[in-house]
């Protein structure tokens, strides 16, 4: 049976290997093969190439996959296009696995001007970019989740059925926390 999806292990036994291969390196451009599965070609000025694939929800490695040249005119989609923006020549300084979650975090650049891609392998998974202080700049794949008559914003409830919520003694919704959950630092 072919193995469609990465387990614990296998983003454990990934991250420590890519950490060998692609650290330090910077990235010359992104491609979109299909609208979950990115390649980042990877290079030393100079120096070898390396290709890393990541495709939300299942699986990233560096690949020897040569990627066919795009129809002119063609245009990668509006992810990949965000992805180029922020880090094309950006330098690969950090990978690593969330806990034992199968989430890994890439850091691109150093300081207040590094860069997250968080890749996350559970269900549909998503890739996620975002800033230094884990703010979101950027989503693969958005959610609404249905959270009844009431959302928080800012710490406050709203939302056309707010005042019926608080009519039936609804407790106050807490805005989330700016800062990033334990273990991303």
């Amino acid at each position: 049976m072919v193995k469609t999806k990465f387990t614990t292990p296998d983003v454990r036994a990934m991250v420590r290997d890519l950490r060998t291969k692609v650290l330090g390196l910077k990235v010359v451009n992104i491609y979109d093969i299909d609208n979950r599965t990115y390649t980042f070609k990877l290079a030393v000025p100079g120096g070898e190439k390396v290709t890393l694939l990541l495709e939300s929800g299942a699986r990233f490695h560096t690949t020897a996959y040569a990627r066919e040249r795009s129809v002119p005119g063609e245009l990668p989609n509006v992810f990949a296009m965000k992805l180029r923006k922020y880090l094309r020549g950006k330098g690969l300084e950090d990978v690593r696995q969330l806990g034992m979650d199968r989430v890994v975090v890439f850091r691109f650049g150093q300081g207040e001007g590094a860069l997250h891609l968080i890749l996350e392998l559970y269900a549909s998974g998503n890739l996620v970019l975002t800033d230094a202080n884990y703010l979101i700049l950027a989503l693969l794949r958005t959610h609404q989740y249905d959270q009844g008559p009431e959302k928080a914003v800012d710490g406050e409830v709203v939302g056309k059925d707010a005042e019926a919520g608080a009519a039936r003694g609804s407790r106050r919704m807490r805005a989330p926390s700016r800062t990033p959950p334990r273990g991303w630092q």
